[in-house]
């Protein structure tokens, strides 16, 4: 089936050059795009092609993620979006269950599940049982799911399988979200891989290792604000402090990692199941890849870079 045409990035180059060199223009240019949406959508009537008429079942999913690569026995982080993938499954609950079914017993599944809290208000508290996850309902009905385990780290991740815990074990030692320590950068040490599900590879957390494990070396400093402590209320209930860096406003705005995959197209599988973007990459050619591109001073937060059949030798 052909691929649908290619996905605008996420926001246009001149927003993010205003994000990262003067945030209060940003702010208000954000707000005025969204205000247009809003009178944008009460002017236009809603379709009945935005809403799913069906869905895959549990055969017929796990086929194509079996098409993509995905075996029993591994270890997966999955990124998603439920409104993007419903078309997938009938519920959340049934598309997760599709997925554990397929990596069987032997298999390891992770999710991101960062708590909706604020890294510089000194009261929070981050419950790792309580706080829900704002990195999508599929990820919240996972984290709630017994026998699932949660990082003690402010861009916490959960897990349940075998592996989980080697994974998730030492988050709270990693100052930097996903450094070496972190459940991101041990998925390439034992051989994981990154499902996407309704949402596009540039989605993938990964990401951000070559930052944390490069550290001072990454070519953007995009680490400006020194430390900040998070409580986290682990599950045993016992409360303890974990400083952690924090991403300058500057950066984050003007981070756009879809401009980084035209460099890792020969290590990532995709497939579309009508407009839902399906993509499965093995986390340690991805982590090599970022980190070789890094180190040649090409990373997601740049803007002009030397074309990928050049840098790859294509």
């Amino acid at each position: 089936m052909a691929a649908p045409s290619p996905r605008r990035r996420m926001k246009p180059n001149w927003l993010r050059w205003l994000g990262r060199d003067f945030p209060p223009a940003y702010e208000l240019a954000v707000r005025a795009q969204e205000k247009s949406r809003i009178v944008a959508g009460q002017l236009r009537p809603g379709r009945a092609a935005d809403r799913p008429t069906g869905a895959l079942d549990a055969a017929a999913l796990g086929a194509e993620l079996t098409a993509l690569g995905v075996r029993p026995g591994d270890a997966l982080m999955m990124h998603s979006s439920w409104d993007r993938a419903r078309v997938l499954a009938p519920s959340p609950v049934a598309l997760v269950s599709t997925v554990r079914e397929l990596l069987g017993p032997d298999g390891t599944l992770c999710m991101p599940t960062y708590p909706e809290l604020s890294a510089t208000d000194p009261s929070a508290v981050f419950d790792l049982r309580k706080s829900p996850s704002r990195a999508g309902l599929i990820t919240e009905i996972f984290r709630r799911t017994p026998g699932v385990s949660r990082s003690a780290h402010l861009r916490s991740v959960a897990a349940a399988g075998p592996l989980g815990a080697e994974l998730l074990r030492e988050h709270h030692l990693s100052p930097y979200p996903s450094g070496t320590l972190s459940p991101y950068a041990k998925l390439a040490e034992v051989g994981g891989k990154v499902l996407c599900v309704g949402v596009g590879a540039e989605y993938n957390s990964m990401f951000h290792c070559a930052e944390d494990i490069l550290e001072e070396d990454f070519p953007a400093p995009v680490y400006e604000n020194g430390l900040f402590v998070t409580r986290i209320r682990r599950e045993d209930g016992t409360v303890i402090e974990v400083p952690a860096y924090e991403r300058g406003t500057r950066w984050h705005y003007c981070a756009d990692a879809a401009r980084m995959l035209p460099y890792l197209e020969d290590v990532l599988a995709r497939r579309f199941i009508g407009d839902v973007e399906l993509s499965v990459v093995a986390a340690d050619k991805f982590l090599e890849r970022l980190l070789m591109l890094a180190r040649l001073g090409i990373h997601m937060y740049g803007f002009r870079f030397p074309s990928p059949a050049k840098v790859l030798n294509r």
